[in-house]
């Protein structure tokens, strides 16, 4: 961790996983930092959750984070938005303060291929995460994310 001094927020991490939730600013995952869902059908509804941390100083301001799903190779099809505000967060260390998040995108996927999910700060790209989809041929999906 760097020791200068933080003036804007940063994104610690951040992950897709099958189930998470925070709770005082720890995060409980499940079948966290995969890259692969196995189906047996195409299309197919599920729930993405996307998990991660935020630094920011302590006394900074407000700043918006935007969440967005779709194919990796298309626009956006969901697009999530919410206000971090640092003077919320439950604890603080050296001026600065964490803020975790965990949110589940309803979402819809047509066919095979990469998508992405796409984290903004204030309107900024912060980190970009990758899986594919693939149609279980082999009859393994029974279990397997």
């Amino acid at each position: 961790m760097s020791e200068t001094q933080l003036e804007e927020p940063e994104l610690d991490y951040a992950y897709l996983a099958e189930y998470a939730r925070t709770e005082r600013g720890a995060i409980t995952a499940v079948g966290a930092s995969y890259t692969r869902v196995l189906t047996d059908l195409l299309p197919m509804s599920f729930t993405v959750y996307v998990a991660g941390r935020f630094r920011a100083p302590a006394k900074g301001q407000p700043f918006e984070v935007d969440i967005t799903f779709g194919r990796a190779d298309d626009d956006e099809t969901i697009r999530l938005g919410n206000t971090f505000n640092p003077a919320t967060a439950p604890d603080s260390y050296r001026d600065r303060v964490g803020l975790t998040f965990a949110v589940g995108i309803p979402a819809e996927v047509e066919n095979e291929g990469l998508h992405k999910v796409e984290i903004f700060a204030n309107n900024r790209s912060v980190r970009k995460l990758f899986f594919d989809v693939d149609l279980d041929r082999q009859g393994a999906a029974s279990g397997d994310r």
